[in-house]
């Protein structure tokens, strides 16, 4: 399989932080998402999150808050975020 092929876990584990996230805020959405199993006992999520720009100055709440997410659904999950903004929004 080619590198940086999206594949049946990487989709579960997309569609699960994807969900999850929207209960943080529902206009948060996550973009680019990879998976990079580092170990049996890491695996880097790299992904992109779309912030209102209203929630700026929490970036680093919502950031502690997806990692908890990510650890819930399953132990091994390290994020890697990077955070765009969404300036279009109300």
């Amino acid at each position: 399989m080619a590198s940086g092929a999206f594949t049946a876990g990487s989709h579960a584990a997309r569609s699960a932080v994807a969900q999850q996230v929207k209960t943080i805020h529902p206009a948060l959405t996550i973009h680019d998402f990879r998976m990079t199993p580092k170990s049996d006992e890491r695996t880097n999520l790299i992904f992109d999150v779309v912030l209102p720009v209203d929630l700026a100055n929490e970036k680093q709440a919502v950031k502690k808050q997806i990692e908890k997410i990510a650890k819930e659904i399953d132990p091994t999950y390290r994020c890697v975020i990077t955070f765009d903004f969404d300036y279009t929004s109300k």
